[in-house]
Order: C-alpha cells, then sequence, then structure tokens
C-alpha cells in the first residue's frame, strides 16, 4: 500500500487521470488534491452546521452581493468536521449526496468554492489514473514495459475494488502487495490523514498472442461504507497491437540446366541451384547431406553446413549450390540432397539425377578386311594400287603408333592414301576425323608367289593387341625370252 499527497485539477468528470509508467521499477502517482485551510473558514462553534457557525467572511456584507449559500453550506459541513476530527472529516464529505452535483453549485467561479468542491468529490469518489492506456507495438513473443492504474483512497474508511478483463489471453494485472483480497479484487485502505490518500496500484503488462490489433480493456468497480463512488464502474481500454518476429525465410532457386554426366570414376562439378534468404533475420543451414552419398558430394566452396546467410538484399543473403558426381557404374545415378535450415521451409529435399558414362577408349576397325590380292604382275612393273581404310569406332582418339610390312623387305609397299605418312597421329571420334585410307602397290622382285606377306597396323586401341594386319598376296611372272631351242620345241605343223 502506497500514500501519496493530493492536489486539485487535472479531472475528468470524476477521475484523476494520471498514467504511471515505468521499466521494472515499481512506482504509483496520483492527482494531489490540497485540503482547504483558510483560517477565515475554520474558526467555527463546534457541533455548529448553519452559517452562523462562521465569522464574518461569510458573513452578509454591508454592501455588495450576499455570500454564495452553497458555499456557506459546503464550508459548514467541512468545518464542522474539521472542528470535531478528521476522520470525521471525511466522512462527511464522503457522504455528501446532492450537494455535490454540479446543478447545485451556483458559484462555480469562485476558487474557493472550486477548490472545496473538488476537494469533496475525491474524498467521495476516489482516484483513479487513466481511462486508456496505450502500447503501441510489440513483437508476438515479448512483453511491453509495465504501465499503472492507481487507485487513491481519501476517506477515514477503507474502499473496496474488484476489476476483469476482455483479453486476459493478451494483458496481465498484477496488484500491489498488500492490496489484494483475490486475483481480482483488494481493498484500498482508510487515507493517512485529510491530504494524504492511500494508493493501490493495478499493473498492466502487454504481451501479444498473435499479429494486428489486439485491444483490450479493464472494468474496476469500487465500493465504500459512507457512499458509493461515482462512478461506481471505470472502465481503462487497452490499445496495442502484435507485430511478427523477425524471422528469415529460405528461399531455393534451381539452375536452368541440371543434365549431370561423368565418366565412371571420374569427378564432374555442377552447379544445381541457389539458396537465399528473403526474410528479415539471419538464416542458418544445418548439415548438407546426400543420401545415399557414395556418388555425389557438396563442394564447401559457396552452400555450406552451419553457413549464414543475412536478410536479403545485400552480399551474404544467398550461396550457390555446388556439388560434385562421381559415378561408380554406368547409366542412370540418382540421390536426394537434404538442406536443414532455420527457416521454412525447416528442411528441403532436392532430388538430383545424373548418369554414368563408360570410360572413353579407341577401337580400330579395318572394315573387316583381312586380305588383299594384287594377282599376276610382271616382275619389275607395279601392280594397281589397292587400299583398306582405318577407322575409330570407339569414345576416344585412336593414336596409331605405325603402319609396318612382314617381312620387312617386301615387294609390298604405301603408295598412296590420305593416313599420315609420320607417325604418331590420330584419329578422332567423329566423323570425318575418324578415320583415313591407306594405298598399297605390289612390285615383284622375284618370279612366284608373294607368301608369308601382311600389312599391320599398331595403335592404342582397346582391341590394338595383337595389332591388327591385312594379308597381302601376288605373283611375280618371270619376263619372257625367246632361244632357238625354244622354238624347235614346238611342231612344225604349226606353221
Amino acid at each position: 500500500m502506497i500514500t501519496a499527497r493530493i492536489m486539485p485539477r487535472g479531472w475528468v468528470g470524476s477521475l484523476v487521470l494520471v498514467v504511471a509508467s515505468f521499466g521494472g521499477v515499481a512506482g504509483s502517482a496520483v492527482a494531489q488534491i490540497v485540503v482547504p485551510t483558510s483560517a477565515a473558514y475554520t474558526n467555527v462553534t463546534p457541533g455548529c452546521s448553519t452559517s452562523n457557525c462562521h465569522g464574518n467572511p461569510l458573513a452578509t456584507p454591508a454592501s455588495g452581493p450576499p455570500p454564495n449559500p452553497q458555499k456557506i453550506l459546503l464550508w459548514s459541513s467541512l468545518n464542522v468536521a474539521r472542528a470535531s476530527a478528521p476522520a470525521d472529516m471525511r466522512a462527511t464529505a464522503a457522504s455528501f449526496g446532492n450537494n455535490m452535483l454540479p446543478s447545485y453549485i451556483t458559484g462555480r467561479s469562485d476558487p474557493d468554492l472550486l477548490e472545496l468542491y473538488d476537494y469533496l468529490r475525491a474524498v467521495r469518489d476516489g482516484l483513479a489514473s487513466a481511462t486508456i492506456l496505450p502500447f503501441g507495438t510489440i513483437t508476438v513473443g515479448q512483453s511491453s514495459a509495465a504501465q499503472m492504474i492507481s487507485l487513491g483512497n481519501l476517506r477515514g474508511s477503507a474502499v473496496s475494488y474488484s476489476f476483469s478483463q476482455t483479453n486476459p489471453a493478451d494483458y496481465s494485472v498484477t496488484q500491489t502487495p498488500g492490496c489484494s483480497a483475490s486475483a481480482t479484487s483488494g481493498n484500498i485502505a482508510a487515507a493517512v490523514d485529510a491530504s494524504i490518500a492511500r494508493v493501490c496500484d493495478l499493473t498492466v503488462t502487454f504481451s501479444p498472442q498473435g499479429t494486428g490489433a489486439r485491444d483490450g480493456s479493464l472494468s474496476i468497480s469500487l465500493s465504500g461504507a459512507s457512499s458509493v463512488p461515482s462512478p461506481a464502474a471505470r472502465t481503462v481500454n487497452f490499445t496495442g497491437a502484435g507485430s511478427a518476429p523477425p524471422a528469415p525465410i529460405f528461399t531455393y532457386q534451381p539452375a536452368a540446366d541440371l543434365t549431370l554426366s561423368s565418366v565412371v570414376g571420374t569427378t564432374t562439378p555442377k552447379r544445381i541451384g541457389t539458396i537465399s534468404n528473403t526474410g528479415n533475420a539471419n538464416l542458418t543451414l544445418g548439415t548438407l547431406a546426400f543420401s545415399p552419398a557414395t556418388e555425389f558430394a557438396i563442394d564447401t566452396t559457396q552452400c555450406r553446413s552451419n553457413l549464414v546467410l543475412t536478410p536479403a538484399p545485400g552480399a551474404g543473403s544467398s550461396c550457390f549450390v555446388d556439388i560434385q558426381f562421381t559415378p561408380t557404374a554406368t547409366g542412370p545415378r540418382q540421390a536426394t540432397l537434404s538442406i536443414p535450415n532455420d527457416g521454412p521451409p525447416a528442411t528441403l529435399q532436392v532430388q538430383v539425377n545424373g548418369t554414368g558414362l563408360a570410360v572413353p577408349v579407341a577401337t580400330i576397325d579395318l572394315q573387316g578386311l583381312t586380305a588383299l590380292a594384287f594377282g599376276r604382275v610382271p616382275l619389275g612393273s607395279s601392280s594397281t594400287p589397292q587400299s583398306f581404310t582405318i577407322r575409330n569406332s570407339g569414345t576416344a582418339a585412336l593414336t596409331v603408333n605405325s603402319i609396318a610390312f612382314a617381312p620387312a623387305a617386301s615387294d609390298f609397299s604405301r603408295t598412296g592414301g590420305n593416313c599420315p605418312s609420320t607417325f604418331p597421329f590420330t584419329l578422332g571420334t567423329t566423323a570425318p576425323s575418324n578415320a583415313c585410307t591407306v594405298e598399297l602397290s605390289f612390285r615383284p622382285s622375284v618370279a612366284g608367289a608373294a607368301t608369308a606377306a601382311q600389312v599391320s597396323v599398331a595403335s592404342n586401341a582397346v582391341n590394338g593387341t595383337p595389332a591388327p594386319a591385312v594379308s597381302l598376296s601376288g605373283f611375280g611372272l618371270p619376263n619372257a625370252t625367246a632361244t632357238p631351242a625354244t622354238l624347235q620345241a614346238f611342231p612344225s605343223t604349226l606353221f
């Protein structure tokens, strides 16, 4: 229970408007009313209750208007009480009825009368601060600074109060220790003396449970033994709004090209998307992980586990999702990337698809040719050229290291074609760079059949061991020479 000295003015109706705001420090405030102390009105006869009890200041003057009769009545009541005891004086003031109505006051411009009138009303009706408490906008999950409604009692007896709320979920009300009789009621003890009120505080705190307007009100009822305070019910309105707390928002933008392929056993990097924080609080990424994790991995240069992204826009509000793909087998490969975070959505799962490619190899193909026959060729003459094609039908470049004849001193030789004559040379994987021709001729040096002759192509082809070869055949004809012996061998009948 707190006491406060009272002074006049600052009234709205019968309520003194005083709001006490504080942040964690208790305090009370009510307006002050000063008890009228004019010596001219205190020299009265104990027990007297008429205008005759007062001295010259209230007597009918020799000239001019007579004194205000209502003023005489009010002063008479006050001074009769004061002549006996202060407590009686307060009880008398509290029991005023019609005398307190403004319609009965005919001389309200009289400052003495107004001072007395304010005091008597304060005694009768009690003091209550605030008809509205504005709390402004508070973030959901937080609480406002407390504000107080102070109830004051100037009577010589206790005043009881009770209250009810319209929005107890958002507004909490607590009472001054020593005042409460229950969770929603209490008692204000009798005043210390005629000018010092007893005060009980109702402390209000705003803790919005949602966003938007969250208004409420508190209805306070007062009651007393001598007379009912006027008005008996007081309403204090609460105004406040809840705002959403700062929060991150997780945004994922996939890349335009998600085609991903790699040779088995070879690592290929790929940027698959962008993570952005489009909220208004920091966004923290959790542990980024693939399932299964055998062929896909996170490149931690950009987005990575426990990375903090600041609110957009600005540097640090986004990162790229870079991954690495190392297939262990050919064909379609798949995994799921989980990206946990502390913003909505809490976890994003991204399905990643890739293709495992076979290891590229060079394959040599001589177009199925296994032999070339050059026929019968006179000694010292060259045959009509014949050719074969070397083709790379593989997926890697074919390196040709040599084109060799066996036996080394053969009668067969290269005479043309578009295959390079210097070694090594390379054939690509697509036409026309993947093939070339070799042109050969036969020039017999001895008569008879050429045997065990072949041409072989040495390369890096996967099927190049042993080196594929083409068998070569031809017959050397001796030159014809006419001799007498030869001519005599023919029958004479031929001529």
